[in-house]
């Protein structure tokens, strides 16, 4: 029996579908909710949500150690900066966003922990972190600070690399956008100073000392000294996901476990292959979660106390294959104008990534005055405001009206 061509095309789309993976989506449903509340009443509605494997926005900052060492790694990156960024944008198939640091090691003589050593080279420049570009949907403009880099020279080997793991998640300058996936990718070839590298790392032994991170100050022992394992745990708490594109084999196993504490990975590279390195390395990180944590709704700023969740939050889902739902109960805050409020509620994880908004509408009836959009929210005309020049004029008129009367008199 011959099996009919239309019947065949969907057993084929049906294996090829299965062959490549079948997209997931992230969703929130229902997608909006209008009302007409007073002040002090409530509307209840259930929320469903599904959390995809991709999420909608992620925020990439590329960090570069610029040490004499990493010469050839630098060139590559500057001419093949707008190859990695659109690699790496269609690989995520999502909103990506990129920016740019920069460091070798603090410029001056250290002694600390038993270790004292020249860190960085002040007569070639050497600096221990720049932010070269905020994070940015302007991807010539990131290409062009990469373009712009220009190499010092180094010390010691060890390089502030725990300075920028801090200064991933303390400079707001470096404007991670709120909701997007956050990832770090530095390019280095060694290792942090810190008074003890082998604490916590498998298959080591003894104390490894390669002198302390002075921190911002960058005096020793001043109080804002930095500790890598503090750092660490610094990233992953904010959301920081570092990922260690190293350009040699030296001390990968100990990259392999300080990225792992951030939910990241270690790979090492070279400047042939490091288009793919990277857009393979940070496509594996954003997609291999299978779960997501803590998942949570959060309203606009401004309006959290309008809000209240039954389940607060929900503890774990699978991702792509849980749904997850929620009893969300909207009350319009005692005291509140009449007017018309918009703001969203967004569907978050533990690390303030979002998967999705609904966007909320409610009407507060109020008196026979029309409300006035003020500041993104619609406030109710004051009478007295509006009649505050009609006032002005009508005392104006009458004292002139006295003053021509008593001028008559006068005349008179």
């Amino acid at each position: 029996m011959k099996i009919p061509k239309i019947l065949c095309a969907i057993v084929l789309s049906v294996l090829l579908a299965f062959a490549i993976g079948i997209p997931c989506y992230a969703s929130i449903s229902p997608t909006s909710i209008t009302a007409t509340l007073e002040p002090g009443e409530s509307v209840q509605e259930t929320k469903t949500v599904h959390i995809e494997t991709i999420p909608d926005q992620v925020d990439i900052i590329f960090a570069f150690d610029l040490t004499g060492s990493m010469g050839e790694i630098i060139d590559t990156a500057k001419t093949k900066a707008s190859e990695i960024m659109t690699e790496l944008t269609t690989a995520l198939g999502t909103d990506v966003q990129f920016g740019v640091m920069s460091y070798m090691d603090y410029p001056s003589m250290y002694s600390s922990c038993g270790y004292t050593e020249n860190y960085g080279n002040p007569a070639y420049g050497d600096y221990a972190y720049s932010l070269d570009h905020s994070i940015t949907g302007d991807a010539s403009a990131v290409s062009s600070a990469i373009s712009g880099l220009v190499l010092g020279s180094g010390g010691d080997f060890p390089e502030d690399y725990t300075r920028i793991m801090y200064e991933s998640y303390a400079d707001p300058a470096v404007g991670w956008r709120t909701g997007a996936k956050r990832i770090l990718v530095n390019f280095g070839d060694d290792v942090p100073h810190d008074c003890d590298l082998n604490e916590g790392v498998p298959g080591t032994s003894g104390t490894r000392i390669t002198g302390g991170d002075p921190g911002r100050d960058e005096i020793m022992g001043n109080g804002d000294d930095l500790d890598l394992q503090t750092v660490l745990a610094g990233m992953n708490s904010n959301g920081v996901t570092l990922i260690e594109c190293h350009t040699t084999s030296y001390a990968k196993n100990y990259w392999d476990h300080w990225t792992g504490l951030t939910g990241g990975i270690a790979l090492e590279t070279t400047s042939g292959t490091l288009v793919d390195d990277v857009a393979d390395a940070v496509y594996d990180v954003v997609s291999a979660e299978q779960y997501a944590y803590n998942i949570h709704l959060v309203a606009s700023p401004g309006y959290e106390s309008w809000i209240s969740t039954d389940p607060v939050s929900i503890p774990e889902m699978e991702r792509c294959v849980d749904d997850g739902e929620f009893v969300v109960t909207i009350t319009v805050p005692a005291g509140t104008p009449s007017g018309i409020y918009s703001f969203t509620i967004s569907v978050v994880d533990g690390d303030d990534v979002s998967y999705g908004e609904q966007e909320v509408t409610i009407t507060v009836p109020g008196g026979p005055n029309p409300p006035v959009e003020v500041g993104g929210t619609v406030q109710p005309v004051n009478k007295l405001v509006l009649s505050i020049p009609f006032i002005t004029l009508g005392i104006l008129l009458a004292a002139w009206s006295i003053l021509i009367l008593r001028r008559r008199r006068t005349q008179n």
